[in-house]
């Protein structure tokens, strides 16, 4: 994988783990 790949995996990982931290929030309360 070239850096680029990388540095776009991790960006969507924090996405995908902020939306769904957020929800799970929003959900809860």
């Amino acid at each position: 994988m070239s850096a680029g790949e990388i540095i776009a995996l991790v960006v969507a990982i924090m996405a995908i783990v902020g939306l769904g931290g957020t929800w799970v929030r929003n959900g809860k309360s």
